[in-house]
């Protein structure tokens, strides 16, 4: 919405004659000619220049490692010890492997690799082991030079040959498997710089060495590091469990004879490491203060002081982590140290710390975008460990927050500039202190009615700021009521030099708080949420969209970030287009409504201009517009001739990266990557503000009534489309465009310049473009997404071999091309298609057997949908490396999904044939890689899936069946593909089986026989659930290997025979046999039958776990007899429920062991 209102744009620039934006921007290059000079003369004085990397935090004595660890215990790191030993011991690499360890100071990496080192069952792996610290430079020289000294009984010092030092390193290392560890990497300078460490190391064509498994393991802060460094998966280390730590500061906050001797300092003890976050060294560095004296009042001193986070300990963890800090360049320091303002545990967007850095000028100017630059900067300090990635609770969206650790460390540093008032410690501040944040939530307590209560200490408090006038950061931040908002305003009134103000208030309130400032021109960042946010959703939509927002924003005319939240659309004043710097205009709507924005030539994103035809929103506005990467345009429709379209001066913008266009609606349902959205959803690349109705998809009637309306003088629909097709020739963008987004066009042909000028194009997004029948897109040589939706008239499509294509609602689509079958082939990596339903053939399904070469190698994501004639020659997944998967509506293929390691299959209407899922319908070697659950359900006419198929699914953790009513029915035939010899050889072999640790089974006819099969066939199960499985009637527990060898002679014989004839007694088609090998990790058989006439006998239960349990449900069970032959019974839980029938239950065998039993709604009490 627009307010009307007096424009100040003449008297500001009456009052200001001279232009601000240039001024601003001569001061900047004068700033910046001036640190080139600084650093200059520092270079030739031999000092570091100022933007090279510090080192004023020395490194500690104890800094410099070696192979021997300081304690013989390792805390809570079993889980990556087995996992590095497996690595190990299955390493049959003729290269070397080189497994990198990362996490931040302190966190352990060292002492895993100690350990690693030193164990003997590693060791005994290696002919050679060699321990090298590497620290902050990556000396080539230096390192070849140690590694020598460590194989050869010469001395290397003083050798600084190379060449030299590399082939005596050769000749000591040729032909023997070594263990290296690298450990404290913090900078790998080049790729080059570690091959040329690797090469002696390494067998050559020449020397082609026979010896595999030689490892390198390195350890690094630096994620980057380990990319470069890395070849197998990295360890990422993070914090310990509460349990290890709590262990951990035992060890060094107690000896051994006074644990537990003091309660209080257990308590205050407990209470401590809740703060240390899991970090080891914390844990050491604390535990070593606090022994020295085992008193409560040393302990309390020691713990409300926080002396642990004095930089004075040398070998505790702050300055472990302030090394870290020192390490940064000066902007990376100050773009760090400044987030301490913001509590703990606060979750940073990554627009948001980009902005704040740019507004407070720690961005340094360079040839990219400050944008650009900014994200480097992020990047970097979440590779070093300073910021962690999250998932946001309220969104799907990637957030940034500190490590605890890193928030204290950040404070440390910046003490001397940056404060933070809390509720629950008022205290007076340093008169040098120019940022300052206020966080109130602890200051003030809820009433029952909603009111806060008042505080006047903490208002008080406000006063002791001593330096107000020069801060140029103000950050408040929680709930507040009205008589602190009044101190609030009257304290920092004064403030004449804020750059950066953080805000949650009312609009009225924030506009008396602006207009009281003293001087408003230096702010470059205002973010304010609306007090009023915290009512009602639809109260709150209601007020804000009438609210106006301050009239005192008109005259920040250096404002470069404006974050005004995201609900509602409130009332913008007219002269907002004096902010002629601003870059971010965070509000979704708001730049819809701003008459003349073309005056802001500065923003970077123009979210949604719309067309009008009224003075200040015409197309020409964004001729002045050359900073917006990614404009969206709607309501095109008012866009009547080439030459009006022309004005918008598109072609000319050299720094558009992405353009969107929009005729009619901006809605369609779905987001960039073809997910559907609920209607009152949002997506990422959706235009934003007061949005368009979609018009009606019945295209045909609304083409009826403007034909009708050609009799009376109208334009005919033909005119129509001819002035779209010349608009859309007159928004031709700069040739350098990568994204390119169409909506809605009713043009009948697709520009000229989409397949002649656009050769940079990456991503083409075309939807309801409903007149287009033919699309050659075989010119786009760079193009690597594309997305077609609801192109309804579209027959033909050529591509060349884009890396995701996304097809959706495609009715008359039925014929796909590409000009290179090898390159698509190896480069597409997602494939979406969804209701194309004439489509029957794609390029890469059609020719897959005549591609010489791996079929879909880089395939991650397949969705195809709703297209039942689609052939599919070959079984799906096509390669290992899809790991999210969907088909449905294929008439020659069940229902398959995949996501996060659970596979689904399930029949359907089009396709409820299948009876066998062996390697012709199921490819298991392509599952094996992600795979940890496979559910299979109302496949009917299932009868068997391959046991070969499922030993292949290594990762499978849980295996549910259900409703597959003839799945291994006592006659389904042997497995035509298994031999009798693959059989054995497979049980011999256990270390391949998959470890389950479920196998649910509901409502199959599988009998107890097959079952047996089944589970030989896994190892490891914990669970094993069968409901409503009439065939399996008898159970019995740890028989033999050669009785499980005897069953396999037993299903060879059956299957060679009519059913009826295969009763042998040992082998009976209702007697499921537990493997022996099952017995010692088994916890729990739940059973369960809803017919009250089938009988279940429990043979014999046999466990030696802690919560072993046994269940019988609604089975007619007369008499139960646990018992096992030949060894004690160990069971610890048994139930039995709804069984009317039970009448005696013997239980000698458990004397001992039974902890508890339970009968529910059984007839009577058994004897």
């Amino acid at each position: 919405m627009r307010m009307d209102g007096t424009s100040t744009l003449h008297e500001a620039v009456s009052t200001h004659p001279w232009n601000r934006g240039e001024l601003s921007n001569m001061i900047q290059h004068m700033t910046h000619q001036l640190q080139e000079a600084v650093n200059g003369v520092m270079r030739l004085c031999g000092y570091a220049s100022l933007n090279q990397r510090c080192e004023s935090t020395p490194l500690a004595p104890n800094a410099i490692t070696s192979s021997y660890p300081l304690e013989p215990k390792m805390y809570g790191r079993d889980a990556e010890m087995e996992s590095i030993k497996n690595l190990i011991m299955g390493n049959k690499s003729n290269d070397i492997t080189v497994l990198p360890i990362v996490g931040i100071g302190g966190i352990g990496k060292t002492t895993l690799s100690q350990h690693v080192y030193n164990d003997p069952e590693i060791g005994n792996q290696f002919e050679i082991k060699i321990w090298v610290h590497v620290s902050d430079k990556f000396d080539v020289v230096r390192i070849t030079r140690e590694i020598l000294g460590c194989v050869s009984n010469r001395s290397y010092q003083g050798i600084s040959n190379f060449n030299m030092l590399q082939q005596d390193l050769e000749k000591h290392m040729k032909s023997k498997k070594f263990l290296i560890v690298l450990d404290d990497v913090w900078d790998v300078t080049t790729e080059d710089c570690w091959n040329k460490l690797l090469g002696p190391l390494r067998p050559n064509h020449v020397n082609a060495s026979e010896v595999t498994g030689n490892m390198i393991i390195v350890t690094t802060r630096i994620l980057t590091v380990a990319q470069r460094c890395g070849t197998a998966g990295s360890i990422n280390l993070e914090a310990l469990e509460d349990g290890d730590i709590w262990s951990l500061f035992k060890a060094y906050a107690f000896s051994t004879d006074q644990h537990g001797s003091n309660q209080n300092l257990e308590n205050l003890g407990r209470k401590t490491i809740k703060e240390l976050k899991g970090n080891p060294l914390a844990a050491k560095t604390v535990g070593s203060l606090l022994r020295r004296n085992l008193t409560e009042d040393h302990w309390i001193n020691i713990i409300e002081n926080k002396e642990w986070q004095s930089l004075k300990h040398t070998d505790g963890i702050m300055h472990v982590l302030k090394f870290s800090y020192d390490y940064l360049p000066n902007q990376l320091q100050q773009s760090f140290s400044y987030c301490s303002l913001f509590p703990k545990g606060y979750s940073f967007s990554k627009a948001q710390l980009i902005k704040i850095w740019i507004a407070q000028g720690f961005v340094e100017k360079s040839s990219e975008k400050f944008e650009h630059k900014g994200w480097e900067y992020l990047t970097e300090l979440v590779n070093s460990g300073f910021f962690q990635q999250a998932e946001s609770w309220w969104s799907s969206s990637v957030v940034f927050v500190m490590h605890d650790l890193m928030h204290d460390l950040a404070r440390l540093v910046s003490q001397t500039e940056c404060a933070t008032i809390d509720g629950s410690e008022c205290r007076e501040l340093a008169p040098s202190i120019r940022h300052l944040s206020i966080v109130t939530n602890s200051a003030y307590c809820k009433y029952q009615n909603g009111k806060l209560s008042r505080n006047e200490e903490f208002e008080k408090s406000l006063m002791k700021v001593m330096s107000r006038s020069k801060l140029r950061t103000l950050v408040l931040i929680g709930q507040y009521n009205h008589h602190f908002f009044k101190s609030f305003q009257d304290a920092f009134r004064e403030a004449q030099h804020l750059r950066l103000l953080h805000i949650t208030a009312a609009y009225a309130d924030l506009d008396s708080f602006l207009s009281s400032l003293a001087n408003t021109t230096h702010l470059r960042y205002l973010r304010f949420k609306n007090k009023e946010s915290h009512g009602a959703f639809h109260l709150l939509l209601e007020r804000v969209t009438h609210e106006a927002l301050p009239h005192a924003l008109s005259k920040c005319y250096h404002l470069q970030v404006l974050d005004i939240g995201s609900y509602g659309s409130p009332l913008i004043p007219d002269d907002i287009n004096n902010l002629v710097s601003l870059r971010h205009l965070a509000q979704k709507g708001v730049c819809s409504s701003i008459a003349s924005i073309g005056e802001m030539a500065s923003l970077q994103k123009l979210t949604n201009f719309k067309v009008e035809n009224s003075i200040g929103f015409e197309i020409t506005q964004l001729q002045c517009m050359s900073e917006p990467v990614e404009p969206g345009v709607s309501r095109l429709e008012n866009v009547t001739t080439q030459q009006e379209a022309s004005g918008a001066s598109l072609k000319s913008n050299h720094c558009l990266e992405g353009l969107h266009l929009f005729w009619k609606g901006v809605r369609n349902g779905y987001d960039s990557d073809g997910n559907r959205y609920d209607s009152g959803g949002s997506s990422e690349n959706e235009c934003d503000g007061n949005m368009i109705s979609e018009p009606s998809m019945h295209s045909e009637t609304e083409g009826e009534r403007l034909q009708m309306s050609d009799s009376n003088g109208a334009p005919s629909l033909d005119h129509i489309l001819d002035i779209a097709s010349e608009e859309l020739e007159g928004l031709e963008p700069h040739h350098n465009l990568k994204y390119l987004r169409i909506s809605w066009y009713n043009g009948t042909k697709a520009p000229t310049w989409l397949s002649t000028s656009l050769t940079y194009l990456q991503t083409l997004r075309l939807e309801n473009c409903a007149e287009w029948h033919t699309l050659s897109l075989e010119g786009l040589s760079l193009l690597r997404k594309l997305v077609l939706i609801e192109m309804k008239n579209a027959s033909v499509l050529s591509i060349r071999s884009p890396q995701d294509i996304i097809l959706i609602g495609m009715q008359n689509l039925h014929t796909c091309s590409c000009t290179s079958m090898v390159d698509f082939n190896s480069s597409l990596r997602i494939l979406k298609i969804k209701r194309c339903p004439v489509l029957k053939v794609f390029p890469l399904f059609e020719n897959c057997r005549n591609l010489g070469c791996s079929w879909l190698p880089h395939l991650s994501n397949l969705t195809i949908d709703d297209c039942p004639d689609f052939t599919v020659p070959h079984p799906f997944p096509p390669s290992t490396t899809v790991s999210e998967f969907f088909i449905n509506g294929i008439s020659t293929l069940p229902t398959m999904r995949s996501n996060e390691g659970i596979f689904y299959i399930r029949s359907n209407s089009f396709s409820d044939k299948l009876t066998a899922m062996d390697k012709t319908v199921l490819p298991y070697h392509n599952l094996s890689r992600f795979v940890t659950t496979l559910h299979i359900s109302q496949c009917r006419n299932l009868r068997y899936i391959s046991l070969e198929g499922l030993r292949q699914l290594i990762h499978l953790k849980r295996l549910k069946i259900d409703e597959c009513q003839n799945l291994f029915s006592s006659d389904v035939p042997q497995e035509p593909t298994s031999t009798r010899e693959d059989m054995v050889a497979g049980i011999g072999n256990r270390n391949d089986r998959p470890s389950l640790e479920l196998v649910s089974i509901t409502e199959c006819g599988i009998t107890g026989k097959w079952l047996s099969q089944i589970l030989q066939h896994v190892q490891g199960v914990q669970e094993l659930t069968l409901r409503n499985c009439l065939a399996v009637t008898r159970l019995s527990m740890g028989e033999e290997e050669k009785c499980q060898l005897e069953l396999l002679l037993d299903l060879e014989a059956s299957s060679s025979r009519h059913p009826s004839d295969a009763s042998i007694s040992s082998a009976e088609d209702g007697l499921l046999r537990i493997p022996l090998n099952l017995v010692s990790s088994l916890k729990k058989i739940h059973c369960s039958c809803s017919d009250k006439s089938r009988n279940f006998s429990l043979s014999s239960v046999h466990n030696g776990k802690n919560d072993d349990q046994a269940s019988v449900h609604d089975y007619s069970l007369q008499t139960a007899l646990p018992c096992y032959i030949g060894k004690p019974v160990r069971l610890k839980k048994l139930l039995v429920q709804n069984n009317a029938s039970l009448e005696c239950l013997q239980l000698q065998c458990l004397h001992g062991h039974l902890k508890s039993w339970r009968f529910e709604n059984v007839h009577s009490s058994p004897k």
